[in-house]
């Protein structure tokens, strides 16, 4: 199983989690709401940003989308005082990097991207 190749720690921005455990809700024949879960264990799901990714990261970061799309991986935030290491998938059908010129007149720029990624 591959593990994310950036480190979360050095380029994490706009850190989301949030616990999902769906349900089944349907109304009775005598109109009174029913629910019960479809699951017995809770799973993580995470929005975050990358930011200040070189080129070089792109590269990579696109790579590793191009062929782990469908298939899990592990990842962990521990910048985040999270210790787990979370085997994941993409939450999402693509990824777009947002170029963000130099502030100091430099010639290179830096790229941040968003991402949605779920527990399996």
């Amino acid at each position: 199983m591959a593990a994310f190749p950036i480190s979360t720690t050095d380029h994490l921005l706009n850190f989301k989690s949030r616990s999902v455990k769906t349900a089944n809700r349907q109304t009775s024949s005598a109109g009174y709401p029913m629910s019960f879960a479809n699951a017995t264990v809770a799973k993580e799901a995470f929005k975050f940003t990358l930011f200040n990714l070189s080129n070089t990261d792109r590269e990579t970061l696109q790579t590793f989308f191009d062929t782990n799309q469908g298939t899990s991986f592990t990842i962990d935030f521990t910048c985040t005082g999270d210790t787990t290491t979370y085997t994941t998938i993409f939450d999402q059908d693509e990824i777009e990097f947002n170029y963000v010129k130099a502030v100091d007149g430099g010639a290179t720029g830096k790229y941040t991207l968003d991402l949605s990624i779920k527990e399996v």
